[in-house]
Order: C-alpha cells, then sequence, then structure tokens
C-alpha cells in the first residue's frame, strides 16, 4: 500500500483545479507540520466558488482522489472559510497556521498576514482551540 505519493497529491490537485474555481488549496494537518507516519493521510482543504451543498462537494472531492495515497478533503467557499477564520474556527486557523498551499499562495499569503496581526494582537492556541484576542474598539470581530 503506497502512502507517501506526493506526485499522486499533485496530480489531485491539478484535477480540483481544473474541476472546480479554485481560489486556494491548503495541506494542513500532520503532513504540512512535517510529524506524519508512513500511514497519515494528506488533509486538505480546497477553497473554491463551489455551487454544490456542503455534502456534495465532499463526495466530488473524494471522486477525484486517488485511491492512494489516502487524501481527507474538505470544501469550502470563500465566504465559508472567511466566517469560519473570522470566529476562529479550529480547522481554518490551523490550516493557515501550520498549512501549506499547493495552488492559490496569494490567497494563502492574505490569510496568513491577518493570522500574524491576530498574534501580535494577543492570539493563543492552547490545546484544543484557540484563544482570540478581544476585538479592538469599533470591529465586530478579529479581521
Amino acid at each position: 500500500m503506497k502512502t507517501d505519493d506526493p506526485e499522486a497529491v499533485k496530480n489531485y490537485v491539478d484535477k480540483i483545479a481544473r474541476k472546480f474555481e479554485t481560489q486556494c488549496i491548503i495541506l494542513w494537518g500532520s503532513r504540512a507540520r512535517g510529524d506524519h507516519t508512513p500511514t497519515s493521510d494528506y488533509d486538505i482543504i480546497v477553497i473554491a466558488d463551489f455551487k454544490e451543498k456542503f455534502l456534495d462537494r465532499l463526495t466530488a472531492l473524494m471522486e477525484l482522489a486517488p485511491l492512494q495515497p489516502n487524501i481527507e478533503a474538505l470544501g469550502y467557499t470563500p465566504e465559508e472559510f472567511e466566517t469560519m477564520f473570522q470566529r476562529g474556527n479550529v480547522t481554518a486557523l490551523d490550516a493557515i497556521h501550520e498549512g501549506i498551499p499547493l495552488h492559490g499562495e496569494e490567497y494563502f499569503k492574505k490569510y496568513k498576514k491577518r493570522l500574524r496581526e491576530l498574534f501580535e494582537r494577543g492570539l493563543e492556541r492552547t490545546t484544543c482551540t484557540w484563544k482570540l484576542p478581544e476585538p479592538q474598539r469599533g470591529q465586530k470581530n478579529a479581521q
């Protein structure tokens, strides 16, 4: 069973970029951090102008994936990902903090910059979540 196949992942990313109006594709999790095991999957977030409902997107992304290596892909619209980021969603913040852009590097860099700004204002990673800083005066959320 081949579990470490960067070329298969690259081909998968290319398929996604051809099929969807993709803003960004991020590798995150243990493969991005470098603490993976030989059997670790590839965690991928796809930010695209999806028209499908969430579960239908997951099915579409799964159908494009090779049998090996194991790829776990999540698909969000830009608006959904933005909301997740603003609310301090663990998946979104972890993906930006530890992730590697496989497609859409400029899109990713904008979020990376915003994450650095949040760190400067007091963003903290705890063992199981992120602790957002208090919004600055006049702000509704942590942008």
